[in-house]
This record gives C-alpha cells, sequence and structure tokens, in this order.
C-alpha cells in the first residue's frame, strides 16, 4: 500500500506544456515536490491537437523531467519511481463553446415549479453527445415562451419551457489519449476555470465579473453571476498580434519587438511622456523611436481585442441588467494583462470595475507558468505516481547476544576488603 497519494497535473498552454507534482496537506494546502515545462509551438491549434506526433513527444519529453525530479526528491525513501497518470488541463486554443438548448413542452398551462427546473438543469449537465469531449457546460438561460426569464421559478408558461446554454468542447479524446500514451488520464479539466478558483473570491463569482485571460494567440472570457459560470467565449485574438503590428511598425524582428512591448508596452499615451525616444533594432540598422508612437500602435490592437471581449459578452451582459450588474467587473489574467495602463483605458472606456487577478499567499511563491497546472492539481483526487518503499535496514546484531551495561572495576581497597570478608563464610 502506497504511503501518500502523489498528483501529477500537466496544463497544455498555447505553446508550452506545464507540469508538476505534489500531495495535498492535511491543512487543504499543497506541497509541489517537481516542476517542469517543455515548449511546444505549433502543437494546438483551433480545439485541435494540430501535430499529435511532436505534441506526444514533448509529453514524454516532460514526464521524462518530472520523474527525474522525483527520483532525486525520494532517493533515500522510494525507489522505481514512475508516473502512471495525469490530470490535463485545457486552455485557450483547445478549447470552444456551442452554442446548445433543451426543451419541453407544457401539455397544461401553469407555472414553472423547482421540479421543471432541476430536471431542465440535470439534462443540460448531462448533455454529452458521442462526437464532442464535452469539458463542462454553463448555467442555463430560461426561455418561456420565447421570452427570457431571469428566474423561471414560479414564472407562468403557456407552452414551452426552454433552457438555452453552452457546451464548453476540448480535443477528441481519443487525440488526448494518443498524446498522454503510457499514462492514464484521470480527467481533463478547463484550465481558466480551475484557475478562477483560486484567483476569484466567492465574492466576485457572486456579484458578477468576467474573467478574462488575454492569452497570446486567444482571449477566453468566462463570466460568474450568482457563484456559476453563465457564459464562456474563446476569441481569436491574443497579444501576439499586438507583437505583429509593432514589428511590421518598427521594421523588426518581432523578438525584438516581443521586448519592446514587454519593456515599454503602454495602452494609453495619456499618462506617458509620449516624446520620450528610445533605440530600436531594426532590420535596417539601429533607430530612435518616440513611446507615443510605440504606444499608439499597441493601444489600436488592445482596444480592438478589448472591444470583441465586450461585444461577444454583450448579450449576457444586458441579461444581468447592464455590465454595472457585474459589480467585480474585469478581472484580467494573462502576460498581456500586465500591459501598463490597460486596466485604466478599460474602466474609463466601459465604465466598469477592473484589475489585475491575483492568487493566495499560498501559491503566490509559484512561477507563472506553473499557477494554472497547480490549479488543475487541486482538483486531483486519485495517485498518480507508483513507487516502491525502500526498507529501513536495522543494525547487524552481536552474535554473543546483547551485551549489559558495564561493570564499574573496583579500586584495591575494595578487593582486599572482599578477600577479607570471604575468609570468613563457611558453608
Amino acid at each position: 500500500m502506497l504511503d501518500t497519494n502523489y498528483i501529477v497535473a500537466i496544463d497544455l498552454g498555447t505553446s508550452r506544456l506545464s507540469g508538476v507534482v505534489g500531495e495535498k496537506l492535511a491543512n487543504g494546502n499543497i506541497s509541489v515536490i517537481a516542476k517542469e515545462t517543455v515548449e511546444a509551438p505549433g502543437c494546438f491549434l483551433r480545439g485541435h491537437i494540430h501535430n499529435q506526433t511532436e505534441a506526444a513527444a514533448q509529453m514524454q519529453v516532460l514526464i521524462g523531467k518530472l520523474e527525474d525530479c522525483l527520483k532525486k526528491s525520494f532517493q533515500d525513501n522510494y525507489k522505481n519511481v514512475k508516473i502512471t497518470g495525469a490530470y490535463i488541463g485545457v486552455n485557450d486554443l483547445l478549447l470552444r463553446s456551442l452554442e446548445q438548448k433543451q426543451s419541453e413542452s407544457f401539455h397544461i398551462p401553469g407555472s414553472v415549479t423547482e421540479r421543471d427546473i432541476q430536471e431542465m438543469t440535470g439534462r443540460c449537465e448531462a448533455y454529452k453527445p458521442q462526437e464532442y469531449n464535452i469539458l463542462g457546460t454553463t448555467a442555463p438561460m430560461w426561455y418561456l415562451d420565447d421570452r427570457f426569464v431571469s428566474n423561471p421559478l414560479g414564472a407562468y408558461c403557456e407552452q414551452r419551457i426552454e433552457a438555452r446554454f453552452k457546451a464548453i468542447v476540448g480535443p477528441p479524446a481519443s487525440q488526448l489519449n494518443a498524446i498522454t500514451h503510457g499514462i492514464e488520464l484521470k480527467d481533463c479539466l478547463i484550465s481558466l476555470q480551475t484557475l478562477a478558483e483560486i484567483a476569484l473570491s466567492q465574492s466576485d463569482k457572486e456579484k458578477g465579473c468576467a474573467f478574462v485571460h488575454l492569452g497570446r494567440y486567444v482571449t477566453s472570457v468566462a463570466v460568474y453571476k450568482t457563484d456559476e459560470l453563465y457564459d464562456f467565449v474563446v476569441i481569436p485574438l491574443g497579444s501576439h498580434l499586438i507583437t505583429k503590428d509593432l514589428a511590421a511598425y518598427l521594421e523588426a524582428d518581432e523578438a525584438i519587438a516581443e521586448d519592446i512591448k514587454v519593456k515599454y508596452g503602454i495602452v494609453s499615451q495619456e499618462y506617458t511622456d509620449i516624446n520620450q525616444m528610445i533605440p530600436v533594432e531594426t532590420k535596417t540598422g539601429t533607430k530612435e523611436v518616440a513611446l507615443g508612437d510605440i504606444g499608439a500602435v499597441i493601444e489600436s490592437r488592445a482596444r480592438e481585442i478589448i472591444g470583441n471581449v465586450y461585444a461577444r459578452i454583450q448579450g449576457i451582459i444586458e441579461s444581468f441588467g447592464g455590465i454595472e450588474k457585474l459589480e467585480a467587473g474585469f478581472i484580467l489574467t494573462g502576460n498581456a494583462a500586465k500591459l501598463k495602463n490597460l486596466t485604466t483605458m478599460i474602466k474609463e472606456r466601459y465604465e466598469s470595475n477592473v484589475r489585475i487577478s491575483s492568487v493566495p499567499e499560498t501559491y503566490a511563491q509559484l512561477d507563472k507558468p506553473y499557477i494554472s497546472a497547480v490549479s488543475v492539481m487541486l482538483k486531483g483526487e486519485n495517485n498518480c505516481v507508483s513507487y516502491e518503499k525502500i526498507p529501513v535496514e536495522a543494525p547487524p546484531s552481536d552474535p554473543k547476544g546483547p551485551k549489559g551495561p558495564p561493570v564499574p572495576k573496583k579500586k584495591i581497597s575494595e578487593k582486599m576488603m572482599d578477600l577479607f570478608q570471604n575468609a570468613f563464610i563457611t558453608d
């Protein structure tokens, strides 16, 4: 019997695989004992594993690295350490959402009961067609006789009740099994949802918020209200477009443009020294470029991305009564969220609360690439590592038996006294 359950979680990111191994402690915290990343560019595209051969190869490299870390940690206690399973977190490019609906006819007009709602909700959650790998569903939006109602309980329905929801679709199970060949796929989870569990407070999800992951190639948005996920969209616009725009404007390589974006990236020119000049290595040599010009390029694309986010979730926002009803506002995550003045631009443009997401102190010490993987690990329950305990060898025993305590040597005066006393002992 194994002493400890070690959970393995692997996050399939846009261009890298991140893996962690750890154990859950009795106090609810976690102990991460191994973490590794490998680059996997071009492997994932639009809901599918685009290059299965390369993805599988990089997965094996990651598993090997994690096993090496474990062997070093366990060398005095365990042997034959091997990763046998993993929980997989799916991100951005591998996700898409499909609009679905379930309906029921009312043969006799009347009020909607709790049982009606439970039955319809159960049908939405159980929706798992064979042709799709459904990883989750959003909370249903209710329509009575084609009329939207925020709360159907007790409302009058004449002919039909309908629940409209979104099914969140991941890559086909066959593709996931192909790249994880040799280890058991314990479960497949939506990374943005697991990340929300540690990055959003209960109050955020109750009051309502748009949790926005500004990824490299796509932007993912999860809308929460009354502690439920009500909308999930994947928008094919990401921060790499800002990099490409900068590279074209500066006539520089994308690597140079990315460095400039990270170092000088400013969204709103109103809050910076637009006349400050910075040197840029272009394809034709070094030239000076105004910070304001760089900011203008970044701001234009950033406004487009955020504008698309708002437009895509506008319907769900209006059903709640407007953006002001999402009281916690926009909560941003992802590397592009660090662009200077981005939160200010959103606040002024959409008159909404906005902030950069943070994680509890328990996870704050982890490097950024591993946060999503750790959030997936927290959902794991079953052991993913096989090992054998090294027996503790007992010290060698003495063939003559155990020795008693040493007998103290007697002084010469004590020896003479013994001889004197023994001389007078008779049978």
